[in-house]
Formats: structure tokens, sequence, C-alpha cells
């Protein structure tokens, strides 16, 4: 459950971040700022998918 938990947050900091900077600076934006958020929630669902089913064996 915690480790869940940590893996989620740090996700999500790490993921946060990242669009940050890629909305920031249009240079290294290889992707149009719609795109990326879209792009950035679909990896989010799947690592909390991949964090909830591996979870339960921390429980």
């Amino acid at each position: 459950m915690l480790h869940r938990i940590w893996y989620l947050l740090h996700f999500s900091y790490i993921s946060s971040f990242l669009y940050l900077c890629y909305c920031l600076d249009p240079s290294t934006s290889f992707y149009h700022p719609s795109e990326l958020s879209i792009m950035f929630q679909i990896l989010l669902l799947v690592f909390c998918a991949v964090a909830y089913s591996s979870g339960h064996s921390y429980i």
C-alpha cells in the first residue's frame, strides 16, 4: 500500500515537472501542449493501472 502511494507521488511530481518544462520552453516541445497533456494523462492512467495491479503483492 505504501509502496504504491510512494510510486504514484513520484510519478505525479516527475510528470508535472516535465509538463511545465515543455510548456514553458516551446523550442523543446515536440508536441502541441494539448497533445502533450493528453499523452501525460494516458501515461498516468497506465502507470496507475500497473501500480494498482502490482500493489496487491505488497499488501
